[in-house]
């Protein structure tokens, strides 16, 4: 409910707010759950909306489509998101552990959980844009490739030893062929699953951050890889290998998600990229 569309402002802005029309947005809401405690986007248009007590809502629009229990949170975990599948046929739960570390759980869109071995120990996960293939890493630096065309097929690849230490980030490319992953051990790598074999990202002389890597984004039309992190910049890589596109775009705090919004039709605002950060603060 902004007053400007987000291409105008881009187009005609620089170096200022959005202006934000707060009575029209408050007219515009609609209340449609009372205890909810986790939200999250099945596809574009579906929403999952999940309370404390572990009920799990699906809903388009101001409609619910349908209600389901999802089995009950430990009382030493907290869960933290849910990440669906670009589609929504899957989605993920992102689990606050007692210690400190984080897992995931996966599930179908009908709330089934998919049982998988050793997913106790991940610490990121990405699916593919097509739904065909779930990946995980964890803390021994191993990423975990599965087949998930129809439900469960099996392990696709095992890339062992990634990184040196804790997966932080995982990201397909559009075709589903390469991963790319970032780690605590502030390399970016890119990896084919064909081949199970490192495309760039070797030198152990020459990490690519100087911290802890939080976000990774494969931009397949302009082919590259942009990364962000704990050291407060993004940094771009050409995805052929991996060379730097530019300097680091430094912000004021630890940048902890990009994507790239490429416009529609004659819009002039394409190739934008777009960062959040712990400040609060969204970047363009």
């Amino acid at each position: 409910a902004s007053t400007k569309s987000i291409a105008e402002t881009i187009e005609t802005t620089t170096g200022r707010h959005l202006s934000f029309d707060t009575e029209s947005f408050q007219k515009s809401t609609v209340l449609i759950h009372e205890n909810a405690s986790i939200i999250g986007m099945l596809g574009n248009d579906t929403i999952a909306i999940l309370d404390q007590k572990g009920a799990l809502e699906i809903w388009q629009g101001t409609s619910k489509l349908s209600q389901m229990n999802l089995k009950t949170p430990k009382a030493d975990t907290q869960i933290v998101s849910l990440n669906g599948s670009s589609g929504g046929k899957f989605f993920a739960l992102e689990i606050l552990k007692a210690d400190g570390r984080k897992t995931y759980e996966l599930y179908n869109r009908e709330g089934n959980l998919i049982d998988l071995k050793k997913m106790d120990d991940a610490s990121s996960m990405a699916f593919s844009l097509d739904e065909t293939k779930f990946a995980w890493g964890d803390y021994d630096g191993n990423i975990h490739i599965l087949d998930i065309s129809s439900g469960l097929s099996g392990e696709l690849a095992l890339l062992e030893k990634a990184h040196d230490g804790t997966i932080s980030c995982l990201t397909f490319s559009k075709s589903g062929l390469l991963i790319a992953s970032g780690g605590e051990d502030m390399f970016v790598r890119l990896w084919n699953i064909t081949t199970k074999k490192m495309q760039w990202g070797k030198d152990p002389n020459d990490p690519q951050h100087a911290a802890n890597i939080k976000n990774i984004f494969i931009d397949d039309t302009k082919e590259r890889i942009l990364s962000c992190g704990e050291d407060s910049t993004l940094r771009a890589w050409k995805l052929k290998d991996g060379s730097p596109i530019n300097e680091a775009m430094l912000h004021d705090s630890t940048v902890n998600g990009v994507e790239v919004w490429q416009g529609k039709g004659k819009s002039k605002s394409k190739n934008v990229g777009i960062t959040g950060c712990t400040e609060g603060a969204v970047y363009l």
